[in-house]
This record gives structure tokens, sequence and C-alpha cells, in this order.
């Protein structure tokens, strides 16, 4: 019987995981979109520093 609650735990975790990549994801591209429009600096800053962002929030 306990196994089953192992399994139902690993389940929540990895859902949890998943669930906190796209919303920091989604933060992402938020910024990405309002950056890129404006042209504040070249796209290859725009994407380092939004790749930062999602390591560091992941």
């Amino acid at each position: 019987m306990e196994d089953i609650y192992i399994v139902m735990l690993v389940a929540l975790f990895a859902l949890a995981i998943t669930d906190l990549v796209v919303g920091v994801s989604n933060d992402a591209i938020n910024f990405l979109s309002s950056a890129i429009g404006s042209r504040a600096f070249s796209m290859q800053k725009i994407l380092i520093v939004a790749s930062i962002g999602v390591g560091v929030g992941a």
C-alpha cells in the first residue's frame, strides 16, 4: 500500500516541476516580446538575459 503513495508523490513532484518551468518560460516570453519590440538591446543580449532568467527562476 505504501508503494502507491510513493508513486503519487513522484507524480505530484513531476507535475510541480513542469508547472514551474512553464510559468517561468511564460514570464521569459513576455519579457522577450516587449524587449524585442522596443529594440532596447541586440537580439543576442536579450536572449542571454532571458536564458539566465529562466535558469535562475527554474
